[in-house]
């Protein structure tokens, strides 16, 4: 089939088990052997970047093949490609306008590289390589306007890294944070800013900054505590009325 429809047949394919697709799918999207299929997509968008719309359009497959859906198990080296894939894409920028980072799909890219760092099976240099897709994808929202599902979600992600069991991912989600902080704990703006008591009412997402910022100053590994005690100094983060009446909302 040609490309746009191998990738659609591929996504499917590692998706939904043969006996649910074989009835469904045209028999000339069956010939190929999953596996061979998979490699041979993953060659032809290893060549040069896509116009964000059709990299979008591909990441699915990417995802899917990544997490050995449908049974197919990448090589280090293959899983490699795909991540240089997924980088080489987060970090397009217009012109054209098609291009800009709002197309990404950046909260599941972010997902997908927190869950390759923290795998048992993942080497020190795919860890490596899925932390740089960390950091590009803070990148990219800075760089973009997300929308406020989108906005919300990332900055969720990377806090909740923070708490996780792995060094390297609390390390890459809090230097990604770092880089966010001017986005995040900006003002509301004055016509959707609610009030607490007369004062401006924090945003959610700066009041679970806070708290996540102070479990991260206290963190076991010395290197990650000073990180975050730096931040927490340099961005005259402190425990505010907003946040001490926020604490009774906390879950664990």
């Amino acid at each position: 089939p040609p490309p746009g429809e191998a990738v659609c047949s591929a996504t499917l394919r590692l998706h939904v088990s043969p006996p649910s697709y074989a009835h469904c799918l045209p028999p000339d999207w069956l010939r190929e052997d999953l596996r061979s299929l998979c490699i041979r997509l993953i060659g032809q968008l290893s060549r040069k970047p896509r116009p964000v719309p059709t990299f979008s359009y591909c990441y699915w497959f990417l995802d899917a093949v990544c997490r050995g859906r449908g049974g197919v198990s990448l090589t280090e080296e293959e899983l490699k490609t795909v991540l240089k894939i997924l980088l080489s894409h987060m970090g397009l920028r217009p012109p054209p306008e098609d291009n800009r980072p709002l197309f990404l799909p950046l909260a599941p890219s972010l997902s997908l590289a927190v869950d390759i760092v923290q795998a048992d099976t993942s080497s020190a240099l795919l860890a490596n390589q899925a932390t740089h897709q960390i950091h590009a994808v803070a990148d990219a929202l800075l760089d973009s306007a997300p929308s406020a599902a989108e906005g919300a979600e990332i900055p969720r992600l990377l806090l909740q890294g923070l708490t996780n069991g792995n060094k390297a991912v609390r390390e890459a989600c809090l230097k990604a944070l770092v880089s966010l902080l001017p986005r995040l704990l900006s003002p509301p703006s004055a016509a959707g800013a609610g009030e607490v008591n007369g004062c401006p009412e924090a945003p959610p997402e700066a009041v679970d900054l806070r708290r996540r910022r102070l479990l991260a100053r206290f963190d076991p590994q010395e290197e990650i505590a000073n990180d975050a005690n730096d931040a927490w100094a340099r961005h005259h983060l402190r425990v505010d009325q907003h946040y001490i009446r926020k604490k009774w909302e906390w879950k664990g």
